[in-house]
């Protein structure tokens, strides 16, 4: 079996549906052996149901309760076969053209590298963020610094002048769209599942890392993620909240001497944005969903201020 494709889901039966007809309709991906295989985290929408009357061919794993994404994509992991592991969040649709044999053969024909992550598109094909920086101290002070920022916005031109680079050796790739070989799940023995939701794919890809793989962005591969498809304002404000509290996992799993200076930065770093936001609503009366995600984060780090009293 040449590819596993891991999906999980919680609530999301039409796009997991959108999903797998993407990868039918491929060009290349009946070139290759594959599996999909669909872990649902106790859904409520009739997911595994409606799933299993669209498709005979795909596995399903159907959860009692919600067990988070690290540990929906080990159990998917434990039942695949595949010689490489595509994780796939249920929001992604794979391009006709994507190459799925040269991305293997990029795998197979490179024995450092050891993920590959894709340049990921919003639904209008505009750019989007698809990998990042390790969570440190040091990346506290580019993001406060703004050189995290313009890194970006010098990315997302270089795409729309069709400039970017063949590829890139990064922190880590987003986990809306992985692609690792299998020996590295069981070097790592799969995701760290402290990791409830955020922060596990930069975990695996940090690991590995230590583990001698290189970590590879490849903008010539590319998916859609929809991404934020059902975010509100205040679904927003929590899902930036989780985001930090896994971020200050992933430190205090990796960079515990670094927890106090990154709680500091990031705290400067979301007043000072929230400061801004604050008065751009005076001046334009209107309300930024920004200022909501600084918000988040800043009752995100309180998790962090908690650990450091209790020290």
């Amino acid at each position: 079996m040449d590819i596993s494709i891991i999906i999980p889901n919680y609530n999301g039966k039409d796009l997991v549906r959108q999903l797998i007809e993407s990868v039918y309709n491929n060009d290349t991906i009946n070139k290759l052996t594959y599996e999909i295989i669909v872990v649902d985290n106790n859904s409520s929408d009739g997911s595994v149901e409606y799933l299993k009357s669209l498709f005979c061919d795909i596995k399903i794993i159907s959860n009692k309760k919600n067990l988070g994404y690290a540990k929906a994509v080990n159990q998917g992991y434990q039942l695949s076969r595949g010689e490489f592991i595509i994780v796939s969040n249920s929001d992604i649709i794979v391009p006709h053209d994507f190459d799925f044999v040269r991305l293997i053969n990029k795998l197979k024909n490179n024995n450092d590298i050891g993920i590959i992550g894709p340049q990921l598109l919003y639904k209008d094909g505009s750019w989007q963020r698809s990998y990042g920086n390790i969570p440190s101290a040091k990346s506290a002070v580019e993001d406060l610094l703004f050189i995290t920022k313009i890194r970006q916005i010098i990315d997302k031109i270089n795409y729309k002048l069709d400039r970017q680079k063949e590829k890139q050796v990064v922190g880590y790739v987003s986990g809306a769209f992985l692609v690792s070989k299998r020996i590295v799940f069981e070097k790592l023995n799969g995701w760290d599942e402290s990791f409830f939701f955020y922060a596990e794919d930069c975990d695996f890809c940090y690991r590995a890392r230590l583990q001698g793989f290189k970590v590879l962005f490849v903008p010539c591969f590319r998916v859609i993620h929809i991404g934020g498809s059902s975010s509100s304002a205040m679904d927003l404000q929590k899902y930036k909240k989780l985001q930090a509290e896994s971020n200050l996992l992933f430190i205090e799993k990796h960079f515990k001497h670094d927890l106090n200076k990154y709680i500091i930065l990031r705290q400067i770093f979301c007043w000072e944005r929230l400061i801004v936001y604050k008065l751009l609503k005076k001046i334009l009366k209107r309300q930024f969903k920004k200022e909501l995600a600084f918000l988040g984060e800043i009752e995100g780090l309180k998790t962090g201020v908690k650990f450091m009293d209790s020290e």
